[in-house]
């Protein structure tokens, strides 16, 4: 039903002559290559730790093998699709021969190539959404997030235990520093009213009961809050993040929190590995 053509793409090669190119060298052209660099941290099958060298090979595969097909008949997400599966055994068999540095199989591509494939048959314009035009429901949760970041910088100010331990301080020290670059990274975000009415609404001990406390626990070596207790409590403001819809915000937001998330997920692997070491 579909005929397809193996992509070679000399001319997509950067300077490499012979067959010693490959998918990795394969250009996009410049408003597909925009359009996947600002857009893939966002992309359901975007993992952690993953660059974007990493999906553009992938990209390539799924943008130029789709041009090769008949548009006028795939102009529908269905056809699309049903072209693209009846074709993942060859472009699987592409992916393999052709390429070397993006380190991916082709079961960890293929979600990649398949949305540049999309892309290329079914076009769509990025939403352009601005940060104020947040739904209701999207502020609550970001209102979420940022009263469970207060709470974990709590837990990290209140570990008395890293006064008797350097390296744990020391860490300690610097997520503490972060997390409070975080947290004024929300603030810009968040409506200025709803977090006024957020923060009134706590309940605040008295001053000098403060003081005479952190006396007593200094004095006792007593801990507020355990390793454990800030592992969790990190792991809980990760997981608010996850609650959010990225696709209901704008891209800038979405890069935004995913940079949040993947500070915070090296924050609790820190943590972890300092908590194993000092047992």
């Amino acid at each position: 039903m579909f005929s397809f053509l193996p992509f070679d793409a000399p001319s997509a090669r950067s300077g490499r002559g012979g067959d010693d190119g490959g998918w990795e060298q394969a250009q996009l052209p410049a408003a597909q290559e925009l359009f996947w660099r600002e857009r893939y941290l966002s992309e359901p099958y975007f993992v952690a730790g993953r660059g974007y060298d990493q999906y553009q090979p992938a990209y390539a595969l799924g943008w130029h093998a789709a041009q090769q097909l008949d548009r006028s008949i795939l102009n529908t997400p269905t056809m699309a699709s049903l072209a693209f599966a009846a074709q993942d055994a060859q472009l699987s068999v592409q992916w393999n021969q052709r390429v070397s540095a993006s380190f991916l199989t082709w079961g960890q591509a293929r979600d990649a190539a398949r949305a540049a494939w999309m892309q290329a048959l079914c076009p769509k314009a990025m939403p352009s959404r601005k940060d104020s035009d947040l739904q209701p429901q999207v502020l609550a949760l970001l209102l979420a997030v940022y009263m469970a970041g207060r709470q974990t910088l709590e837990a990290v100010i209140s570990y008395r235990g890293a006064k008797h331990n350097k390296a744990m301080g020391q860490t300690l020290q610097r997520i503490q520093l972060e997390m409070q670059g975080l947290l004024e990274e929300l603030k810009q975000i968040l409506p200025a009213q709803a977090l006024q009415q957020h923060m009134h609404s706590e309940k605040k001990r008295p001053a000098g009961l403060e003081m005479l406390q952190d006396v007593w626990r200094d004095a006792l070596f007593l801990q507020d809050e355990s390793v454990s207790d800030i592992q969790r409590s990190l792991q809980t403001w990760f997981n608010s993040y996850l609650a959010i819809s990225l696709d209901a915000v704008s891209l800038k937001l979405a890069h935004q929190l995913k940079r949040h998330m993947l500070t915070l997920r090296g924050h609790i692997t820190a943590i972890q590995w300092m908590d194993s070491g000092a047992a």
